[in-house]
């Protein structure tokens, strides 16, 4: 299966401010800051869960920025580069400022339940919080728009799940069988049933997904998503990035210092493989 996140709004608290429409930009959605929080010191045009890759590339790369160069050979002059600092200093300033919640820094209300109780104006999630709206929030109706774009568009973070066979498993075509089932469409449209995205393109043309009353916002913004940096360092690429963005954020460390030590870390990790 395939996802990825998308911008999602709650449209009580848009009323309430007066906001019409999600911010199809960047600078739009920054022009929405005093609206949310004339409604009161504790709500928020935006939050997320902390500084990990899943909730910071959408930004770097929205803002033109990026975490290596293609090759995967080095983090130098991408990481550390202007547009990259910039999403980085963008969103100190925006936590400072008190427009995003200081969940970014861990702890706190989680992004989902402060979205769902009109605390949080917006968020960034995938389909999977459909089904829990449904369950747990009945009458709350998910709004959702494709990310505000910055220089280099609207780009969020492709998520997902593999499955593989090992060269040393006991009962391979036992195994075999079940990964064949695992690309059905039997077994595809069950996975979306529960906010998962098929991966496979042929399926899109089915009844299901034609009519879906959500889905398109994802497959939409699916279409310039991009994947985490596809190497067998990604987990250690993404401890360094972690640490570099709560130290940026909490302003202990300025974003170019903190982003060149963290670019030197990554490129020490890629020099390893």
């Amino acid at each position: 299966d395939t996802n990825t996140r998308v911008y999602l709004y709650n449209k009580t608290l848009y009323d309430a401010a007066g906001i019409t429409a999600p911010p199809a930009t960047i600078d739009e959605l920054t022009a929405q800051c005093d609206a949310v929080k004339a409604l009161g010191d504790d709500k928020f045009v935006f939050s997320d869960g902390g500084t990990y890759g899943w909730a910071v590339l959408p930004w770097i790369w929205s803002f033109g920025g990026d975490i290596t160069d293609p090759e995967i050979t080095t983090a130098t002059g991408y990481l550390n580069s202007e547009k990259s600092v910039a999403a980085y200093e963008y969103l100190a300033e925006m936590i400072d400022s008190g427009c995003f919640s200081p969940s970014f820094l861990g702890g706190g209300m989680d992004s989902g339940t402060g979205y769902f109780t009109d605390i949080f104006a917006s968020i960034m999630d995938g389909p999977w919080m459909y089904p829990i709206a449904e369950a747990q929030y009945p009458d709350f109706e998910i709004q959702a728009a494709t990310l505000p774009a910055g220089e280099g568009g609207s780009i969020s973070v492709v998520g997902g799940e593999n499955i593989v066979l090992f060269s040393g498993s006991q009962h391979p075509e036992e195994a075999m069988e079940f990964l064949r089932f695992t690309q059905s469409d039997e077994y595809q449209l069950k996975m979306s049933e529960v906010g998962q995205l098929t991966v496979i393109p042929a399926l899109l043309e089915n009844e299901y997904f034609q009519n879906h009353p959500y889905y398109a916002t994802f497959l939409t913004q699916l279409e310039t998503a991009k994947a985490r940096t596809p190497h067998p360092a990604w987990s250690q690429m993404e401890e360094v990035l972690t640490d570099a963005g709560q130290l940026i954020l909490r302003g202990e460390v300025s974003a170019q210092e903190a982003l060149d030590l963290a670019a030197e870390e990554i490129d020490a990790l890629l020099a390893e493989e």
